[in-house]
Formats: C-alpha cells, structure tokens, sequence
C-alpha cells in the first residue's frame, strides 16, 4: 500500500534527508 498524496509528497520533500531515510525505512516496513 503506497499514499500518493500531493501533501505528503510535498512534506517529504521540506524534512531534512535524515528525517525522511527514517520515514521511509519505517513505512517500508507496512508496504
């Protein structure tokens, strides 16, 4: 299950590359 929301796309993109590795290797544990 993947969000493609506009928002969160945009919200990605203003965290720092940390903040976001953290995210994304964390969501990637739900997909």
């Amino acid at each position: 299950m993947q969000i493609q929301e506009p928002s969160m796309s945009a919200m990605f993109t203003l965290l720092p590359p940390r903040t976001r590795y953290l995210a994304i290797s964390t969501s990637s544990v739900q997909y």
